[in-house]
């Protein structure tokens, strides 16, 4: 409850007499720094993170205050991890749906780039109406990742009307599309009023990708 309140000298008081910083947190959330991280209260998480916190809790709040975008939380929480932590994918994902821009960034910067795959864009393109800043994450996310990017994800921007995140998929130079995928792509092309523009965008990256003439 202290930590919930953002009581931090009770919090410390309490920890000076032996209380559980892995404890039972309030309510929903499992422990203490979890509450803290959820509040954005960065004061009273760097004070927990100077204690023996298990990596476990560590990476809960690390997920918790990603999500609800608390920057200055996450990061605290991000540095204390160390590196490599568990599951980067989906840290980089939860801070993405957290809304916070410059967190994202942050996390891109410091490694999580690497984990940049076709897998991340089509949880961000599934729920891209959650998703704040959406074209500049992804615009962000294709610009910065190394794994090839394939059609499924094109397929979900067009079935929302997303006409500027499909133009910037198909521009993507890490694009690769099997023979399945490109049929499907222009066969979806057609159900919209930007069909033509689609279509000859499309041709376009397939020509591209085609080899040269013996």
């Amino acid at each position: 409850m202290a930590s919930n309140r953002g009581f931090l000298a009770v919090c410390i008081l309490l920890i000076s007499k032996g209380a559980d910083i892995n404890g039972p947190g309030d309510e929903s959330v499992r422990n203490p720094l979890e509450v803290a991280a959820s509040r954005g209260d960065a004061d009273m998480v760097a004070m927990f993170l100077r204690g023996d916190v298990r990596p476990d809790i560590s990476r809960g709040a690390l997920d918790v205050a990603c999500k609800m975008g608390h920057y200055r939380a996450a990061r605290l929480v991000f540095e204390a991890q160390g590196s490599p932590i568990d599951s980067p994918q989906t840290v980089l994902l939860h801070s993405i749906q957290g809304g916070n821009l410059p967190l994202t960034e942050y996390l891109l910067g410091r490694g999580l780039r690497d984990s940049i795959n076709d897998d991340l864009v089509n949880s961000i393109m599934n729920t891209f109406e959650r998703v704040q800043y959406g074209h500049e994450v992804l615009e962000m996310l294709l610009s910065m990742g190394n794994g090839i990017l394939n059609g499924k994800s094109i397929d979900s921007a067009m079935k929302r009307g997303l006409i500027r995140e499909t133009e910037l998929m198909l521009r993507c130079p890490r694009l690769r599309l099997d023979d399945t995928e490109r049929k499907r792509i222009l066969e979806a092309s057609l159900l919209y009023p930007s069909s033509p523009w689609i279509v000859r965008l499309l041709d376009n990256v397939l020509a591209a990708e085609a080899p040269p003439e013996a």
